[in-house]
């Protein structure tokens, strides 16, 4: 679990857990790290191993919880695994309730997408770490598919990296309190909850949820991350978020700026193909998406082992240059192989 933005809303959780608070005679609270609609998440210290965790909190007169939804799925998921844990899933060790709230001990995470995104020159990403994050956001997306789910609230703040200590290179999704099996149909008699902004069509018009849905989402993140912001991030109506998507979609995207390149980016124009072609599907898709922003990397001329993310270049020495002369390189490339 990691920091979420500051919503007053939740300011009176701070009431359930305290700095110093010894929840259950186990865990001791530091500090409030973030909060959502309407919950708080904290650091603290497991007095049994003297390990780092974060606690997430919701209250119990909550009208929307989604905590106990999110505690369930993590522990069937870690019931499978086993002590080994899961690749990008955090791993879950308790819930329970304390005075007015009910509670979920995670493992401590780092800054989420958007913090690090809004601390980078320009508030977008590099070609290399834009295509980095997506190649883990699908990869991410799909261990949550493999275990039959469907997140249904894919957006930059609920993909994390690792811990200050062990940033490492980890990266995770997180809440899963909207989480749904994959099942059959319902005849469209759904409600639309999650994001707008990264919603699909198909989910903010109410349609049976579907397994391209998150992989919409993870695809309208790319852009943003590599454009700098969403043709409709201004927009607040669905209705008007509609409007915009549609008109985007219309165009294949190709009426959007994007920064190197002289037009949509391969691995987003193909992905998009496969998710309006109708020809995403389970088996395939995940490896032909991976493998297509593998290529990208590659051509980039940049050593995805080696190379620094946008996060990790120290202050006053930004690699833009040399993305910017790998975009060059890529252009030409393909140039040729269309001459």
């Amino acid at each position: 679990m990691a920091a979420k933005l500051i919503n007053n809303n939740t300011e009176s959780l701070a009431d359930f857990l305290r700095i110093g608070d010894y929840v259950r005679g186990r865990w001791v609270v530091h500090q409030r790290i973030g909060c959502g609609g309407f919950g708080q998440v904290f650091s603290a210290t497991d007095s049994q191993n003297n390990g780092a965790v974060a606690i997430k909190a919701e209250a119990h007169n909550c009208p929307y919880p989604q905590l106990y939804q999110e505690a369930l799925f993590l522990r069937e998921l870690h019931a499978y695994a086993g002590q080994h844990g899961i690749p990008y899933i955090p791993r879950f060790y308790h819930f329970g309730t304390w005075g007015a709230c009910s509670y979920m001990v995670t493992e401590l995470c780092g800054p989420n997408m958007r913090m690090l995104k809004k601390s980078i020159k320009k508030d977008m990403f590099s070609a290399f770490t834009a295509f980095w994050l997506m190649k883990h956001m699908v990869s991410a997306v799909k261990t949550v598919h493999d275990y039959g789910y469907i997140h249904r609230d894919v957006k930059p703040a609920n993909f994390v990296i690792g811990s200050r200590d062990n940033y490492g290179r980890r990266f995770y999704i997180i809440d899963f309190g909207l989480v749904k099996k994959i099942r059959r149909r319902t005849n469209g008699r759904n409600r639309f909850e999650g994001t707008l902004r990264y919603a699909s069509l198909g989910a903010q018009r109410n349609k049976d949820p579907c397994l391209s849905d998150d992989i919409w989402s993870v695809f309208y993140i790319t852009v943003e991350n590599i454009c700098g912001q969403l043709p409709w991030r201004l927009l607040g109506t669905k209705e008007s978020v509609d409007s915009s998507k549609t008109s985007c979609h219309n165009s294949e995207f190709a009426n959007i700026c994007y920064p190197n390149y002289r037009s949509v980016p391969r691995p987003l124009r193909k992905v998009f193909h496969y998710l309006t072609s109708g020809t995403f599907d389970v088996e395939r898709s995940y490896s032909k998406i991976l493998n297509l922003i593998d290529e990208e990397i590659a051509s980039l001329g940049i050593n995805e082992r080696t190379h620094l993310l946008d996060w990790e270049v120290p202050l006053g020495k930004s690699g833009d240059q040399k993305y910017v002369q790998g975009a060059e390189v890529r252009e030409q490339r393909h140039m040729a192989a269309a001459g």
